[in-house]
């Protein structure tokens, strides 16, 4: 408390109060070790600075962008992933009786069938070669 200036007089007290809230937050936040995201922790491999920075960069809308943050942290609910957590009876996808998983629901699964095809037709144009 020593090192927070004490209550100025055009302060009431319950903007003292919050600023040494605020303060003492501030503190806890900066000592407190960052844990490292679930996403980093199931694949520790991955290079996540540049996948960040990557994510951050791309011009792209926000919507795309919000999309692959899900993705990234395995949030889109999942029968594989509500079957985990004792939600789903079973962790099969509904539609074409396999393993619900994340990547099955991006990739092989509804609508997104057409949009996985988009992106790597996007993604071969980007590198030039045949998707």
């Amino acid at each position: 408390m020593q090192h927070i200036p004490g209550q100025r007089r055009t302060e009431t007290s319950k903007v003292y109060k919050k600023r040494i809230y605020d303060t003492l937050k501030a503190l806890a936040i900066a000592i407190t070790p960052s844990m490292p995201m679930r996403a980093e922790k199931q694949c520790p491999e991955a290079e996540w600075k540049t996948i960040w920075k990557n994510l951050a960069l791309t011009p792209t809308t926000g919507e795309d962008k919000a999309n692959w943050y899900k993705v990234i942290h395995d949030i889109i609910p999942t029968n594989e992933r509500l079957h985990r957590i004792r939600i789903a009876p079973k962790d099969l996808c509904n539609e074409y009786n396999q393993k619900d998983t994340l990547i099955h629901r991006m990739t092989e699964c509804g609508e997104n069938t057409v949009n996985w095809k988009r992106i790597q037709n996007h993604i071969a144009r980007m590198l030039r070669v045949v998707p």
